[in-house]
């Protein structure tokens, strides 16, 4: 006999891997999937039903969802020319003072 009691699907509101009793919620706006890792599931039910009602009334989302992620190429330009700066004599002075 199985004791699990059995709950009513919320829509919205899902557990990635089942069992681990981490839950996510995946909502659109403006026509783009988001989905975003919450914890309990009540708390998923909340935070889902918060952000559809922003949506309704146009309210925009929290900043950092909205930032563009850094790529792996801007990193590496970013060391390169710190690379380029370095070896440009600069720093040169601090590094014969260190050693």
């Amino acid at each position: 006999m199985n004791t699990q009691k059995i709950r009513a699907r919320v829509r919205g509101v899902f557990e990635k891997e089942p069992g681990t009793g981490i839950w996510w919620i995946r909502y659109h706006v403006d026509g783009k999937p988001r989905r975003e890792k919450v914890g309990r599931r009540s708390d998923a039910i909340a935070l889902y039903q918060r952000r559809k009602a922003d949506t309704r009334a146009g309210v925009k989302l929290v900043e950092n969802l909205r930032k563009r992620p850094v790529t792996v190429a801007e990193i590496g330009r970013k060391a390169i020319n710190g690379i380029r700066i370095m070896r440009s004599g600069i720093f040169t002075p601090l590094r014969t003072a260190w050693n």
